[in-house]
């Protein structure tokens, strides 16, 4: 079993605490807390999904803001 898959990085690590903290977090929030640029963000939370550590939240198929919440 390869355990470096299962791992976090230092920005996903800053992430998870900030979601405990605050509920919730945006990409560009993600882009702020991390110091990383918009692409970065969002690989690092697509990983963070299929980990199944966060989720994704949207209001509406309309709506082209979401944010990620701890599942």
């Amino acid at each position: 079993m390869n355990h470096a898959k299962n791992r976090l990085n230092l920005r996903q690590e800053k992430t998870i605490k900030h979601i405990i903290k605050n509920g919730k977090m945006t990409v560009n929030k993600y882009q702020s807390v991390a110091s990383c640029i918009r692409r970065t963000a969002q690989r690092d939370l697509e990983e963070l999904i299929a980990k199944g550590i966060v989720e994704a939240v949207v209001r509406s198929t309309t709506d082209t803001t979401k944010h990620y919440v701890l599942l």
